[in-house]
């Protein structure tokens, strides 16, 4: 997996985060880890939020 971590805020050591089912980043109070085809968590100051396995196109891609 490349990883791109990206931040309005002043440059922070990425910490890699996987297990047998999961791989992706923490940096600071946000961690984003994907599992499976693609889905995953983004989690911000203990706040999680599901990343669901789907695409989602917008108007111009449908």
């Amino acid at each position: 997996m490349f990883l791109h971590v990206l931040t309005t805020g002043e440059a922070q050591e990425a910490e890699v985060v996987s297990n047998d089912r999961a791989i992706g980043a923490r940096f600071g109070d946000v961690a984003v880890v994907f599992e499976g085809k693609a889905g995953g968590r983004l989690t911000i100051d203990g706040k999680e939020f599901v990343l669901p396995a789907e695409i989602r196109t917008g108007k111009y891609e449908q």
